[in-house]
């Protein structure tokens, strides 16, 4: 995340598309991979959740979260729409997305 972001950041201050663009392929990357632990996360029961250690309910309510706004902030729309449906491709249930989106804001 911390590097993804770094270059989105370099590409803005030198205006270099190339460091953009490498940023937001590292944050890509990095979503599709947390989108299968969000699959997860959702698929427990209320009961099977509270077990979860504090760094996954962490990913599940805010990291995943964060790496979506932070690549929504500077990819094209177009993109932003590809990657909601490769989540919900992947069985990612983009109203649970939602419903934490708004409670994070």
């Amino acid at each position: 995340y911390t590097v993804g972001q770094t270059y989105l950041l370099l590409g803005e201050a030198s205006e270099k598309p190339e460091y953009t663009k490498t940023g937001l392929d590292i944050l890509h990357s990095e979503i599709l991979r947390y989108a299968g632990y969000f699959r997860f996360y959702q698929s427990l029961d209320a009961q099977l959740y509270s077990r979860l250690s504090n760094t996954d309910r962490y990913i599940d309510r805010r990291y995943l979260l964060e790496l979506i706004h932070l690549y929504s902030s500077y990819a094209p729309e177009e993109d932003v729409k590809n990657l909601n449906g490769e989540m919900t491709g992947m069985g990612v249930s983009i109203g649970r997305l939602n419903q934490f989106l708004e409670s994070y804001n």
